[in-house]
């Protein structure tokens, strides 16, 4: 045995870095963080919040300053009707304000002197209104007859218990009725002047608002053109949004104007057939009461009935009187307005009415009037702006 044997150790095998078949390689950790999406549910419950909100200011402001927005809302619809006169008048050379001028008292004369021309008859037709109700209400007791219906046999019964219970309390001395008042004839007097004087500057500002709309012609669209951007594309959008719009509204009010002159027209020639009184005040009411969908040929039509009722005191003519006007109304509200509109008249009914709903109730009797222009106006502002074509598609059929 060497000595080198002796002193060198044996060299130890190195350990085996390959995996036993039992045993899984375990993977190093990845250092890089995990990226996660941003949570969009708060933004989504805060944006709804926000378009709430501001819906609600919005009805708020509408419904609190009515006083404002109705006469604005009227005086560009006026605008929009007498812009073509307008135009027209001032391509002869006239300027600008001047045709306007002529226009806005043009229509102020028309208004007036027809309203001067049918005073008499308007108001001895209204006066006649009471005197139907008390006819109507004559004929069905003659046609329920005497029998005992189960309306009547509750009011009897609603009677005895009221009568029992002024026994139980005890009957009490009937007081000395006061004397009327004295007419007053000074406080009426006030009263009378303060009305027409309200009424006269009312028309008086409505008239000067409608002036300076249309004496200031483009003033306003090349202002919403500039403010739109510097981006070429976006005026020239601009531009044609705000020319389809006005195009639409001039041709709707055309329309109207048309098919309500229409309406009056053939309810006059079958109220004069009818020998009804008063005939052509009350087409004229017809076809101003038609130009509101639904809610106005209904009026109407209950209105000519009462009419008719008081002066042939007869059903069948009072129902002749009213089923022609509501025949005709039909027609012209079913095929000859969408027909004249084209797609612009293609409206949802049930949006239509909802919003004859939600305007009446804002407004009033202006509101309904107004409704269906500012519907209008809305679906097609809406099918021209890319962001409110869903609104659009929800008001169109």
């Amino acid at each position: 045995m060497s000595l080198r044997a002796v002193v060198e150790p044996e060299p130890t095998p190195e350990p085996d870095a390959s995996p036993k078949p039992d045993e899984t390689p375990v993977p190093e950790p990845d250092e890089t963080p995990i990226r996660t999406l941003p949570s969009r549910t708060g933004l989504k419950v805060e944006s709804v919040a926000l378009t709430i909100l501001a819906v609600v200011a919005g009805v708020t402001a509408l419904s609190l300053a009515s006083g404002l927005f109705i006469p604005i809302v009227l005086s560009l619809l006026v605008t929009a009707a007498l812009e073509p006169f307008v135009r027209g008048v001032e391509r002869i050379g006239i300027p600008r304000w001047l045709a306007s001028a002529i226009a806005v008292v043009g229509l102020i004369a028309a208004i007036g002197g027809g309203t001067y021309a049918l005073s008499d008859d308007l108001t001895a037709a209204i006066n006649q209104l009471p005197q139907a109700t008390s006819r109507l209400q004559q004929e069905l007791r003659r046609l329920r007859g005497q029998a005992a219906s189960p309306i009547r046999a509750l009011e009897r019964a609603a009677d005895n218990i009221d009568a029992v219970a002024l026994e139980a309390a005890g009957a009490r001395a009937a007081a000395p009725a006061r004397p009327e008042p004295a007419l007053r004839l000074r406080e009426s007097l006030v009263v009378g002047t303060m009305t027409v004087v309200g009424f006269t500057g009312n028309l008086v500002m409505f008239s000067f608002l409608v002036y300076f709309v249309l004496a200031s012609g483009d003033l306003f669209r090349r202002k919403l053109v500039r403010i739109a951007g510097p981006a070429l594309s976006d005026r020239r959008a601009t531009v044609e949004i705000m020319g389809n719009v006005r195009t639409t509204v001039e041709r709707f009010l055309l329309v109207i104007a048309a098919t309500s002159t229409l309406v009056a027209v053939l309810s006059w020639l079958s109220f004069s057939m009818l020998g009804l009184n008063h005939a052509i005040t009350w087409a004229l009411v017809g076809g101003i009461l038609n130009t509101i969908p639904y809610f106005g040929s209904a009026v109407a039509t209950a209105v000519f009935f009462l009419a008719g009722l008081l002066q042939f005191d007869r059903l069948d003519i009072a129902l002749l009187a009213a089923g022609s006007f509501l025949l005709i109304s039909t027609i012209e509200s079913s095929w000859l307005t969408p027909k004249l509109l084209g797609r612009v008249g293609r409206m949802n009914n049930v949006a239509v009415f909802i919003g004859l709903l939600f305007w009446g109730w804002i407004w009033g009797p202006w509101g309904m009037l107004l409704a269906y222009p500012i519907i209008v106006v809305i679906k097609t502002t809406s099918d021209h702006v890319e962001a409110l074509k869903p609104l659009g598609d929800l008001l169109g059929e």
